[in-house]
């Protein structure tokens, strides 16, 4: 019998021999690490599913979910490794080390790029597989304003912006902040890096000046870590 033939099995079993109005939302774990999460419905695309109004627009509750499934389970095939730190050694060989700590000081992003974690694979993939951020006033969508939430072993957790700020040593007034567009991008790609401006083909590699391309991709690499 073939392994997706066995799935299906397995849950029509379990629809059958547990009659419980919450087996649908039966969180999964304790569980194996890089197996698959049987949801308790079939879908025929399951990019389309995460894709649809009735995912995007769910409310989201205390239970985990077959959207949470479908989710966790495309993180199986991601491979997540530590997050590379600044490394004040090579900072020093490459004689960019005073004008990186000075990017980071007027960013005002605290220990975010220099305090390192240990790496739990599993717990990374609950949590961007279920992290969300939401607004008490949805249209302004100022951080003071956002709750983060995400489910880690089947328990959802919720911190608001300005607490997630205050844990990495942000500036107080950065809850207040906004994403205003930048409408001089083209001009200032040209100044920085190569090619004309293209957001979809454009890379840090492309950047030019050895300072801000080491500060892009030592922040990249840290808000996917800490985010």
């Amino acid at each position: 019998m073939s392994s997706d033939a066995e799935r299906r099995e397995r849950r029509t079993k379990r629809r059958h021999d547990e009659a419980s109005t919450s087996i649908q939302h039966r969180n999964p774990w304790p569980r194996d690490d890089k197996t698959t999460i049987d949801t308790f419905e079939e879908f025929a695309d399951s990019k389309k599913a995460v894709n649809s109004k009735e995912c995007i627009n769910r409310v989201l509750k205390d239970e985990w979910d077959n959207y949470d499934s479908l989710f966790y389970n495309a993180w199986l095939g991601v491979s997540i490794e530590p997050t590379r730190l600044i490394d004040p050694y090579i900072l020093w060989k490459l004689w960019i080390e005073p004008d990186i700590r000075e990017m980071i000081t007027q960013l005002e992003i605290g220990t975010m790029v220099t305090r390192a974690y240990d790496l739990h694979v599993d717990l990374v993939r609950q949590f961007m597989a279920t992290v969300a951020i939401t607004y008490s006033t949805s249209k302004a969508r100022v951080a003071g304003d956002g709750t983060l939430t995400f489910f880690a072993r089947g328990i959802r957790y919720m911190i608001s912006i300005t607490e997630l700020c205050r844990i990495y040593g942000f500036q107080e007034d950065a809850a207040a902040s906004r994403f205003p567009p930048f409408l001089g991008l083209d001009g200032f790609w040209k100044i920085i890096g190569t090619g004309a401006w293209n957001s979809n083909s454009a890379t840090q590699t492309d950047i030019r000046h050895p300072t801000l391309r080491y500060f892009l991709r030592a922040l990249a690499n840290t808000l996917v870590c800490k985010m």
